[in-house]
């Protein structure tokens, strides 16, 4: 490799970490407001007719 491709890999890969990175901060931000939500809420596929996940308020 050249070190011109090196470099924008370089760039790639940074770029790409801080979008995985922030990614994750909106997961925890979401996963927290659902776990932690006093009403209920039930996520459905109805394509599949299928629970895809429910809050503990639920349980």
């Amino acid at each position: 490799m050249e070190v011109w491709e090196l470099k924008l890999l370089k760039k790639i890969m940074a770029w790409y970490n801080k979008k995985v990175e922030e990614a994750l901060v909106m997961e925890n931000r979401y996963r927290r407001l659902f776990e932690s939500a006093k009403d209920e809420i039930l996520i459905l596929n109805v394509e599949l007719s299928r629970i895809i996940n429910i809050n503990p308020i639920l349980i």
